[in-house]
């Protein structure tokens, strides 16, 4: 019913362009900082450390809440750059930092009705290019759905972060609602 884990790792992943755009579908090749083969790239992890506990409480409550660090030699991250005919543009670069974070997923099914979710905080610095984008502090992705009769579904879900900034650029946060 509980489990505590401890997951210390690190190494090497291949970010291709499949990967890259499961995390934000509008991306384009033109967003590499680098040139256009800039986009794909490796995540370097020097050393990362996670610390949970993972369980559930009866059939219907499940949860995982876990704490770590990671140290990234190269991650991607994204950054707004100034174009003097097109204004302002997305771009996506390689470079170091560093984080720790707290993150809660939880699952409650009942009868009729499911609700589920992600929280994570996320402290982040160290990066060596002032113009990225570190991840934002929090994030998050919940939903619920409601089960007539076990043929009609009707639900709600939100994605959403806090707002992030870089030298002289500041993202606002968002929260993107969607009914089903």
């Amino acid at each position: 019913a509980m489990k505590l884990y401890l997951n210390v790792g690190g190494g090497d992943k291949i970010n291709t362009y499949a990967s890259l755009l499961e995390g934000n579908s509008h991306l384009g090749m033109e967003y590499g900082l680098g040139g256009p083969l800039s986009v794909v790239d490796a995540t370097v992890e020097r050393v990362s450390a996670v610390l949970g506990l993972a369980g559930r409480i009866t059939s219907f409550f499940s949860y995982d809440i876990r704490g770590g660090y990671v140290n990234y030699k190269s991650a991607p991250l994204y950054a707004v750059i100034e174009d003097s005919a097109a204004g302002y543009l997305p771009a996506l670069g390689y470079t170091s930092y560093q984080k720790c974070f707290v993150a809660f997923d939880w699952g409650l099914t009942l009868q009729d009705v499911r609700f589920d979710g992600t929280v994570e905080y996320t402290h982040a610095w160290g990066s060596h290019n002032p113009d990225m984008l570190l991840p934002a502090a929090v994030t998050g992705d919940v939903s619920a759905i409601y089960n007539w009769n076990r043929r009609v579904n009707a639900g709600l879900d939100c994605r959403f972060a806090t707002a992030r900034s870089a030298a002289g650029f500041r993202v606002p946060g968002y929260a993107d609602l969607g009914v089903s």
